[in-house]
């Protein structure tokens, strides 16, 4: 009899154990925005979709925080191009990098644990899309990923998350996941 409880036990925590394995996939960053909303500039040569889907991406990542994070700049562009810029602005760049294995790159900087300014670039290198098409990264999916790096989440280990660390071409991944959700909650 006391092997049955015994084998039981050891089932159940190794059941248990494989359950919650996607809670604790995501990995947060040193850092959080802190003491205001961090508002983002983009590039001019985004169009009103792309623009309209980073709204989107900023959306969600403040709705699962329960606050207002991260924002665009709803009437000003930028035409710098010179990724990253530490200039107390946060620029949303397109940019060839032809040195960069990035499709997608945020640069934050930080003090005591508070970002201070932040920029992200499209790596032009790579072509993108506002939608899943093949050869092409789409622009929202690559947006909540870098915009999610701003806000103090690192890379996750669960590839249905918008912070796995890895992009595919003709792929969406558009909407927080579970393991993105519990992240963004964690560190706020």
């Amino acid at each position: 009899m006391k092997r049955r409880i015994i084998l039981t036990l050891v089932v159940s925590i190794f059941v248990l154990g494989l359950f919650t394995q996607g809670v604790s996939a995501y990995i947060l960053e040193p850092y959080k925005i802190t003491g205001g909303t961090l508002v983002y500039t983009p590039y001019q040569g985004f169009g009103a979709t792309t623009i309209s889907h980073m709204n989107e991406a900023l959306y969600q990542w403040n709705s699962y925080a329960g606050s207002t994070l991260l924002r665009r700049e709803p009437n000003l562009r930028h035409n710098q191009r010179d990724f990253p810029a530490r200039d107390n602005k946060n620029n949303i760049y397109k940019v060839y990098d032809l040195d960069g294995g990035y499709v997608g790159m945020t640069t934050t900087w930080y003090n005591n644990g508070s970002v201070l300014e932040s920029d992200i670039n499209f790596n032009t290198r790579y072509s993108f899309a506002n939608s899943a098409k093949v050869g092409c990264h789409d622009t929202w999916s690559i947006f909540i990923h870098e915009a999610g790096h701003t806000a103090g989440i690192d890379h996750s280990q669960d590839m249905s998350a918008v912070m796995y660390a890895e992009s595919s071409t003709n792929t969406l991944k558009r909407y927080l996941a579970l393991d993105d959700r519990f992240a963004i909650q964690a560190r706020y």
